[in-house]
């Protein structure tokens, strides 16, 4: 970010420099920053000075030969673990794997390594759709072979329509809410 952005920036932006932070760029660095107004922007060799919180990420992520890691858990907030994992486990014929006071864990019953863990929150606002707010954040798809069948069992399980079945040249999907609020869509691909 050039000091001509920074200066953009600032003036949009008010002085807070008791809640300032650094961040040391790379020489080769070409980040992109999301600028939060209220907090001061400073650039000067190579370090931008945001106050409080540095909001932003690279503008170029670029690929690495090594994973990080591999995806253990996709965790869902809901405001009731055990009704969550029922519905999902006889969604996607899964087991319950594990349990505590606050989780409870969904995995494939035929390798155990793809699971669903469900969050019970105090606080649960189910999110919105289409209006998007709260924002669902996520959504899953389930691909199912007869979509008229599917919507027929999800709908015995609790999942209420939210939307009508969109037809497209290679699939046709609906959406659906979970029992907690949760969007997802049960996609039936076209067979040609």
């Amino acid at each position: 970010m050039g000091n001509s952005a920074a200066n953009a920036a600032n003036a949009l932006c008010t002085s807070d420099p008791v809640n300032s932070v650094s961040l040391a760029l790379p020489s080769s660095s070409s980040s992109a920053f999301m600028i939060v107004p209220r907090y001061k922007v400073t650039v000067s060799a190579g370090v931008v000075r945001v106050g409080a919180f540095i909001l932003g990420w690279p503008a170029k992520i670029s690929a690495v030969d090594t994973p990080v890691g591999q995806l253990m858990n996709i965790v869902v907030d809901c405001p009731d673990a055990d009704i969550s994992a029922r519905f999902w486990a006889a969604v996607l014929g899964w087991e319950r794997v594990q349990e505590n006071a606050d989780f409870v864990d969904i995995a494939d019953a035929s390798d155990g390594r793809r699971r669903l863990v469900f969050q019970q929150i105090a606080d649960y606002r189910p999110p919105g759709w289409p209006d998007q707010g709260p924002p669902q954040q996520l959504h899953l798809d389930v691909r199912v072979d007869d979509l008229e069948i599917a919507e027929q069992r999800v709908r015995a399980l609790g999942a209420v329509p939210l939307a009508e079945r969109v037809v497209l040249e290679d699939e046709s999907y609906r959406v659906y809410a979970d029992p907690a609020g949760h969007p997802f869509c049960l996609v039936q691909l076209e067979t040609t």
